[in-house]
């Protein structure tokens, strides 16, 4: 389950970097063997650096730190 999180944590982070704004709260969903999983990004880009959170459920939340390299 984390290393998904991450995976959509870089291509976020990764998109974010190159479009106009990405701020906001963004949901989604995802099956999984057991059943489908809700995501909650709550992002704030500032210049080409962004922040924020990702919430998945039961799992807590994660930080998201991000710039480019």
């Amino acid at each position: 389950m984390k290393h998904l999180i991450l995976a959509l944590l870089l291509v976020f982070a990764t998109g974010a970097l190159y479009a106009a704004d990405v701020t906001g709260k963004w949901k989604g969903s995802f099956e999984a063997p057991d059943g489908t999983r809700e995501l909650t990004f709550d992002l704030k880009a500032d210049g080409a650096k962004l922040t924020g959170t990702v919430s998945a459920g039961h799992s807590g939340v994660e930080v998201i730190h991000a710039s480019p390299a």
